[in-house]
């Protein structure tokens, strides 16, 4: 049996203590944030005042929260008491649709059993708020699913030896198709070895075509006779995986299962059909009919809860890992997998207890991201866990030995790709040649020479020095130059925000901003409507990095707005995480504008001189092998430096502002 270089068991009390952890925090975070006045909760972006227009239609000025379609939520009415308790006695809602274009949000009560009573007249003031997480963390679909972990029903055992670091690589029965010829040759690779082995790696950096050659893998398995079970941690991922399906290939058995809400950009060829070849759902869905058969085991076996305690002791775990494994073990029955093939896209995001949830559904994985992207969304802390981090990123270190990676970008040309290349994928990662010297296409540059300078096309990334400091989340003039930089974008060179640009910042704060600028400047120039409605429209993305991944642009502002020593001390962690930065700077195809202030860069903690050791006339000697940029972000303003791309911008700031 194999030992990992890195074994580390993930057990079923692992899973269990995490989602504990996750809950807690969640909660709290919820409880304070009710505990906070209605204008406090607006400046988290966690409150969105609206306007009942009837029939759960309601309107808005300005959405600067987080929410999103698909999001669970309060509804109450807007009075000046509106928090703490009262908050919390809100009717719980889904929002249906959110229209930015149109200024709308339209929420929806889809069970009955949640007691709502609370009925706005047409023209009342609302509130949407946060929903608290109200559920036993510990009853519930990921806990159960931890029984997998225990069991000797398939497919349990072979979960536990790849959730082990023991699984040893082993072929699928052939025989195996070619790979297309029209794939790029890491494709190819990526694609025999998918089809051959029973569990997969595909690390797929910006570009690179990981859906296309997810696409092109479900067609070939379908072809051997094999059903395909392709999940991810976004209906985004998932719906994009489908439409890849039945536009690039020859299939016509595609279908999704569950999704309501966040299913509308699915193609109309995709059916919803459980019976299909090939089948997409979330990993929640996924674990349904298992759920199903425990929570009927339940009311017949009327299984208790363990007490909780004043303090969750290792008995208490001991006993709830008992618990949860004995429910499991009456409720799920023995049975070979209903897919024959699990294709998990955006496994890097995807935490390892989620993933957990789907893998019973087939007998061979393929695992498909990229772990130098953003990482899941963790909102606790769990120091020492083996479950804190993505279900990619852990198998990775378990198995770097089955890990095919896609080395050349369609996306980038060699301007934007190199840097990223080197710090993130070992120099690796090239642009095809149809794209090497792609240039950014403009309709005509700008009078100003600053601007002209900035949007240069022979100059595919810059850096917009705006000399400013002791700004955290918004910066005006920063905001000010991005603006003026958007505005000559749209105007003089003929960009088209819906596909060609789009803004990124790490904090609201600055991209509303922003937003506000363009507005303003679009109202003090000449310039004809259709323009207008480009720079004002929700089409022209101002978003944070979050939002971004998985999407492209020909040219990509990122404003990096902070310039204040404390903050960017405290949030060092969150604004220099390379995740972050590869993703926001791989968004371009042609263009690459940053913007920000010098000051950051030398904030930046002290670089190391890295030494080796020599032995000289029998006595240990130190020498240096020169000063090693210990951040990468100062490894990037030293790349671009050299480069000779830094275009000093502050005037331009101050004579606007």
């Amino acid at each position: 049996m194999k030992t990992a270089m890195l074994q580390e068991t993930i057990t079923s009390i692992d899973i269990l203590k995490f989602i504990d952890g996750e809950f807690r925090t969640a909660a709290r975070d919820a409880l304070e944030l009710h505990s906070l006045e209605i204008a406090e909760r607006e400046e988290k972006f966690r409150c969105l005042p609206v306007v009942h227009k009837g029939n759960n239609v309601f309107s808005f000025k300005r959405n600067s929260s987080k929410f999103r379609t698909g999001d669970y939520i309060l509804l109450n009415p807007h009075t000046k008491d509106m928090k703490g308790e009262l908050v919390r006695l809100g009717d719980k809602l889904v929002i249906k649709e959110l229209d930015e274009k149109k200024k709308r949000v339209v929420l929806d009560d889809p069970y009955s059993f949640w007691g709502n009573n609370y009925h706005p007249e047409a023209g009342e003031k609302c509130l949407i708020d946060v929903r608290p997480v109200s559920r036993f963390p510990l009853y519930s679909y990921p806990s159960w699913a931890s029984g997998y972990l225990g069991t000797e029903k398939t497919p349990g055992p072979l979960i536990q030896q790849i959730l082990s670091g023991l699984y040893v690589a082993s072929e699928a029965e052939g025989p195996f198709p070619e790979p297309p010829s029209f794939l790029l040759n890491g494709q190819q690779h990526a694609f025999t070895n998918a089809l051959k082995n029973r569990l997969s790696l595909i690390q797929g950096p910006p570009g690179t075509g990981k859906t296309f050659l997810i696409s092109q893998i479900t067609e070939a398995l379908v072809n051997m006779g094999l059903r395909v079970f392709i999940c991810s941690f976004s209906h985004r991922a998932i719906n994009n995986a489908l439409n890849a399906c039945v536009r690039k290939t020859s299939l016509d058995q595609v279908s999704k299962i569950g999704g309501g809400y966040a299913n509308e950009d699915l193609d109309e060829k995709v059916l919803n059909d459980s019976g299909c070849s090939v089948v997409g759902m979330t990993a929640f869905e996924a674990f349904k009919p298992t759920a199903a058969m425990i929570r009927r085991s339940l009311k017949q076996a009327g299984y208790t809860k363990p007490a909780l305690p004043m303090v969750r002791d290792e008995k208490y775990w001991r006993e709830m890992d008992a618990y949860t494994k004995g429910i499991f073990e009456i409720g799920v029955r023995e049975g070979n997998p209903e897919y024959d093939v699990a294709i998990f896209d955006e496994a890097s995001q995807l935490l390892i207890h989620h993933a957990l949830m789907a893998m019973p559904r087939a007998g061979r994985y393929i695992f498909v991201g990229d772990h130098q992207q953003m990482p899941p969304v963790i909102q606790g802390f769990h120091k020492g866990s083996p479950v804190n981090r993505s279900v990619f990123s852990y198998l990775l270190s378990q198995y770097p030995e089955l890990n095919s990676i896609l080395d050349e970008t369609r996306r980038m040309n060699q301007g934007i790709t190199a840097f990223p290349s080197s710090e993130y994928y070992g120099g690796c990662l090239k642009p095809i040649p149809e794209v090497r010297d792609r240039k950014f296409k403009v309709r005509s540059l700008p009078d100003n020479p600053i601007l002209k300078t900035i949007l240069d096309p022979e100059n595919p990334v810059v850096f917009v020095h705006v000399d400013h400091e002791g700004y955290s989340q918004e910066s005006p003039e920063e905001a000010y130059c991005v603006a003026e930089i958007v505005f000559e974008l749209v105007s003089v060179c003929g960009i088209d925000p819906e596909d060609g640009l789009c803004v990124v910042a790490a904090h609201r704060r600055q991209n509303n901003l922003i937003r506000e600028y363009i507005a303003r400047i679009v109202k003090k120039k000449p310039i004809d409507e259709p323009t207008i409605q480009k720079l004002i429209s929700p089409d022209l993305v101002i978003d944070t990095v979050e939002r971004i991944q998985g999407q492209e642009r020909d040219v990509v502002v990122v404003s990096l707005t902070a310039s204040d020593e404390e903050h960017i001390k405290a949030e060092k962690d969150f604004l220099m995480m390379p995740n972050r930065m590869n993703v926001s700077f791989t968004r371009p195809r042609t263009k690459l504008i940053v913007v920000g202030s010098k000051k950051l860069f030398w904030m930046i903690p002290a670089d190391r001189d890295k030494q080796y050791e020599e032995v000289v006339d029998g006595r240990r000697v130190f020498r240096s092998k020169g000063v090693v940029l210990a951040n990468h972000f100062k490894r990037w303003y030293f790349h671009v430096k050299e480069a000779q791309r830094i275009v000093e911008a502050t005037a331009l700031a101050e004579e606007r502002l």
